[in-house]
């Protein structure tokens, strides 16, 4: 009788065990995928977030107030310019790109040694080609139409009185 009853216990006991481990196991299991689901969603979400932002620079410069005179001539006005830069891990053709950008842009041969050797650093996502276009530079940069290239507008001050302001 004692033996049956420490059978059962025995038995008992190894149930309780494989069912705690059973459960482990599936809660480890969850967290796993969770954790997998998680890392995988954030790395998308940055990805597109850094798609969206290296095209819209459009809340970093914000245009200021012109300062007039009693007589109101303006005194200090901001100007619209545009800059462009590249993001090298976009495009597997970089030589290329560069290369079409210097026939628009006139790049020096220093400026080119530079633009490629920062766009050859290891995560270097953004390569500042030059920080003022002219019109008609900034329009045949548009159309290029290339997904490496960024246009980036900022606002300068210029003033039309020089030293009075």
């Amino acid at each position: 009788m004692r033996k049956s009853t420490e059978e059962n216990l025995d038995t008992l006991q190894k149930r309780r065990i494989l069912i705690s481990l059973t459960v482990l196991m599936l809660m480890f299991s969850v967290l796993i995928g969770r954790i997998t689901y998680l890392f995988d969603t954030k790395h998308r979400k940055s990805e597109i977030n850094f798609k969206k932002s290296i095209n819209s620079y459009k809340s970093l410069y914000i245009k200021r107030a012109s300062i007039l005179d009693a007589k109101g001539r303006p005194l200090a006005i901001s100007i619209k310019n545009y800059g462009c830069g590249i993001d090298p891990t976009t495009t597997n053709e970089l030589d290329v790109l560069i290369a079409s950008l210097s026939g628009i842009l006139n790049l020096k041969k220093q400026e080119i040694s530079r633009i490629k050797s920062q766009a050859s650093k290891r995560r270097t996502r953004f390569v500042w080609v030059r920080r003022s276009l002219s019109e008609t530079e900034y329009k045949a940069i548009v159309n290029l139409d290339n997904q490496g290239i960024a246009i980036v507008p900022s606002w300068s001050r210029l003033y039309p009185q020089k030293n009075t302001a």
